[in-house]
């Protein structure tokens, strides 16, 4: 059975992924502010999320949503890094 790969990165028009916030004092930080995707956003980004099969996230950002979720991922997580 084939599964589709589908990638939801934020980055800026100019292709910088790393640091939006700027807590990380890459240098290229702090190229975001506040945002609102509102109840339609926020109900898209989780129809996306619960019909994942997997995710795949880098070191950081599992860290992050293992701390905030240990309990939540009933679902196989495979940890890159």
């Amino acid at each position: 059975m084939s599964r589709k790969i589908i990638v939801t990165q934020y980055m800026s028009l100019d292709g910088v992924i790393e640091d939006p916030v700027g807590m990380e004092g890459s240098g290229l930080g702090d190229w975001t502010g506040p945002f609102s995707r509102g109840p339609d956003g926020d109900a898209f980004k989780h129809q996306e999320l619960m019909g994942c099969d997997a995710m795949i996230y880098g070191r950081k950002t599992y860290d992050g949503f293992a701390a905030v979720w240990p309990r939540s991922m009933t679902r196989r997580v495979m940890r890159a890094g």
